[in-house]
């Protein structure tokens, strides 16, 4: 059917994916699998009210903008609770996005779509905003190259756009909490540092810590700590490594330990939690959590 609407309309496109442009209408055809985009300015109301009887309108909404099966597969697991069948062996991180300026968007649909390279995935979450799901790798992407994305991006369209981005996580039911949580730290680094453009843990962490009080800084903290945590028994290390200002060879001789062994404990602490502690703000931040998860441990003990 679409081969023939496109006799009748020379103009129109078929494609694999949509074509989010503000000057073209896009209809979904579900006996292809493919998309058909139209110009406005080449249908009348009648026609384009015929189309809409028979084809699906390619709306502006997350669920039909999550075209693809990994996109439907994670647009799903991380907003509507269903278990997604995705590959168990590799780490994943989560890096937001928001774009910054008007909603007609049919360029930079494209500009984004091109940023999503092997082992990627790209979620929109509203029109502007959403999330490429990348898994570890040697080749993980760097915070300079998401400088380089977000220069980029200002430079072709004029357009700001923030990033957060996450650490890398176990796959798992888990996965949902660890993104609602950077959701929220993305939010808050928007509200307190607008200026920056690029967001981490390390970077947001004490405005989460300015934000939250009571039960549900606790819950923030305990979540943090347990996960960042998970052989209790670095804790002593990690500690007493930033108690004396990141010296390794002091650090060594306090805890009668090999200098190479307090090395080899810390590069592997930076790697299984994407934090680097020999910077000022991953120190802080994980230097707050030290302090929190002896109290926790303390009286989980009692």
């Amino acid at each position: 059917m679409l081969k023939n609407l496109q006799q009748i309309f020379p103009d129109a496109q078929i494609r694999k994916d949509p074509l989010l442009d503000d000057n073209y209408e896009c209809f979904f055809d579900s006996r292809s699998n493919q998309f058909i985009a139209l110009p406005k300015d080449a249908l009348t109301p009648k026609e384009k009210q015929l189309l809409k009887l028979m084809l699906e309108p390619m709306d502006r909404t997350p669920e039909l903008m999550n075209y693809s099966v990994q996109q439907k597969q994670w647009y799903e697991f991380l907003f509507h609770n269903k278990k997604g069948s995705f590959s168990m062996d590799k780490r994943v991180r989560f890096i937001h996005f928001q774009i910054n300026g008007k909603e007609e968007y049919g360029e930079y649909y494209e500009a984004l779509q091109s940023l999503v390279q092997e082992g990627m995935v790209l979620v929109w979450t509203q029109k502007t905003s959403g999330v490429i799901i990348e898994n570890e790798s040697k080749d993980s992407l760097l915070q300079v190259d998401f400088q380089s994305m977000a220069e980029a991006f200002l430079t072709d369209f004029y357009i700001p756009m923030d990033f957060y981005i996450g650490r890398f996580y176990e796959m798992g039911e888990g996965l949902r909490s660890h993104f609602q949580r950077e959701q929220t730290y993305f939010r808050l680094s928007k509200e307190w540092i607008p200026q920056e453009h690029i967001y981490t843990f390390e970077k947001s962490f004490p405005f989460v810590l300015m934000a939250f009080h009571g039960e549900k800084l606790l819950t923030i903290l305990k979540e943090e700590f347990l996960d960042i945590f998970q052989d209790p028994d670095l804790l002593p290390t990690i500690k007493t490594f930033l108690e004396n200002n990141s010296n390794l060879s002091f650090t060594a001789k306090t805890l009668y330990m090999h200098r190479n062994s307090l090395q080899y404990r810390i590069d592997k602490f930076i790697e299984k939690t994407s934090i680097d502690i020999k910077n000022f703000q991953g120190a802080l931040a994980i230097y707050i959590l030290c302090l929190y998860g002896e109290n926790f441990l303390n009286h989980e003990s009692v």
